[in-house]
């Protein structure tokens, strides 16, 4: 009798049902985001530079909160300062060094879309008493800050750490490897086998 493709176990259902759960809040925040021209994304860290208020907020500091790695936070912030909605602050004459804050546009965009998540997430804790939703967020807070240090280094997001493979992929077996080589060879007769002038 053939083995099981996977073992259910506990932590694995953790983590299944955190994928779904991602997947349904992702679209639904995708679509009232969009709405506005901004993706759930967006609106994560549209939301964690409003809350800084008029201090602002650094790249690396949106990066943790957003668990985005800093040069994909450079590109969010350029997407959002080109749509008018956020504003870099130089920090002691040093342009390398500065804060975000929210642009009027940003605070007017956020003072639209805060309430349609409000309502959405109302709705869809509906049926939870207020210490079970207190329960559940201090659970996942706790669970997100042991995932994040198991998964990026120090706990900065970045480059993940992927698990040690115990097993060949499927299809890396030795004949595929046969298949890879005999291929490449084909490759190379083909361009000797060219005239010079076509192989310039």
């Amino acid at each position: 009798m053939a083995s099981p493709v996977a073992e259910k176990t506990p932590a694995l259902d953790l983590v299944l049902c955190a994928f779904r759960l991602a997947n349904v809040w992702g679209q639904v925040g995708n679509r009232l985001a969009g709405t506005y021209g901004l993706t759930a994304q967006q609106w994560l860290a549209l939301t964690s530079i409003g809350l800084a208020g008029e201090a602002g907020i650094t790249p690396t500091e949106i990066g943790k909160s957003a668990l985005v790695s800093p040069q994909n936070v450079t590109g969010l912030l350029d997407r959002l300062e080109r749509a008018g909605y956020v504003q870099r602050r130089a920090v002691g004459g040093d342009r390398r060094s500065y804060r975000v804050q929210l642009s009027e546009k940003g605070r007017k965009v956020l003072r639209a879309l805060n309430p349609l998540g409000t309502t959405w997430a109302q709705k869809a804790a509906a049926e939870f008493s207020a210490e079970k939703i207190t329960l559940l967020r201090t659970l996942l807070d706790e669970y997100l800050a042991a995932a994040t240090n198991v998964a990026f280094a120090n706990g900065h997001p970045g480059k993940p750490r992927l698990p040690a493979r115990s097993a060949k992929p499927v299809g890396q077996g030795k004949g595929q490897r046969a298949a890879r080589v005999k291929r490449a060879d084909q490759r190379s007769q083909q361009l000797t086998a060219l005239p010079l002038s076509a192989s310039l």
